[in-house]
């Protein structure tokens, strides 16, 4: 809280509506917003956005629709942040819903470190191609460092880790993703 206290709570949450709930309940409960209408914009980090979605973007049904259907890209994570922003969508129905995704800072991959030495045919078919990820956590970290560093990200190359619960390297080349270690499939394996 602003004032420094800090507040507890252990409850059962089985699925993203009562999440959502709970949250909206505690943030009116602690003064964090006195009113859903000051709520402007909830924002979403979405884990893969394939090759549809290039950048952030506002969410609609059609939109939220695409991000199940990549699904397979990312089958423990993509689902859950579906369900996630319906719940947001539902009871915040007038407030935009942003979504960002890790895949997007990887967008700048030359096709020759995103397709893989094999058949064409499989990346055509089954769009089988290295998409990156943690691209939120490595473009924060790429600006902060390039901030601290008292230089422009364009000037600087740097190999990012992000270690945590899931882990990836990337190669960031004039603030831009370069190469990346981390790949998933659509069997929800990961291989470097």
């Amino acid at each position: 809280m602003a004032d420094g206290s800090k507040h507890l709570k252990k409850v059962a949450i089985p699925d993203q509506e009562t999440a959502v709930s709970i949250l909206i309940d505690d943030l009116k409960k602690y003064h964090a917003v006195e009113s859903l209408d000051e709520i402007v914009g909830v924002g979403h980090r979405v884990v893969n956005g394939g090759e549809y979605f290039k950048d952030s973007t506002v969410i609609d049904q059609e939109k939220l629709q695409k991000i199940r259907d990549l699904s397979d890209f990312a089958p423990l994570h993509n689902p859950a942040e579906a369900r996630g922003i319906e719940a947001f969508m539902n009871v915040l129905p007038d407030v935009p819903q942003v979504a960002v995704f890790d895949t997007s800072f990887h967008e700048t991959l030359d096709p020759v470190h995103y397709l893989y030495s094999i058949p064409y045919e499989y990346y055509e078919k089954y769009r089988a191609r290295k998409y990156g990820a943690h691209g939120t956590s490595v473009h924060y970290v790429t600006l902060k460092t390039a901030k601290m560093l008292h230089k422009d990200p364009s000037e600087l190359k740097m190999i990012i880790c992000h270690l945590g619960s899931g882990s990836s390297i990337t190669a960031v080349k004039n603030g831009k993703s370069f190469d990346t270690s981390l790949v998933r499939y659509h069997d929800g394996y990961t291989f470097r």
